[in-house]
């Protein structure tokens, strides 16, 4: 099986529910996706410089453990 490298505006993507990605990511197996520690930084980058959504920071918090 292919492993899957996302990036930061796929993360994105995929956290806000668009372009039915949770299927295409359960399609491929979540143990088959992965984000860089770049993303990760800038995701939490972004939810800290954002307008303090509370659901942003806990979907971060969450995908960065």
């Amino acid at each position: 099986m292919s492993k899957y490298l996302l990036d930061t505006d796929t993360a994105i993507f995929y956290m806000k529910g668009r372009y039915e990605l949770d299927k295409k990511v359960r399609e491929v197996g979540l143990e088959n996706c992965f984000i860089s520690e770049i993303t990760v930084a800038e995701l939490k980058f972004g939810v800290e410089n954002s307008a303090g959504n509370r659901k942003e920071q806990k979907i971060a918090d969450t995908i960065t453990l």
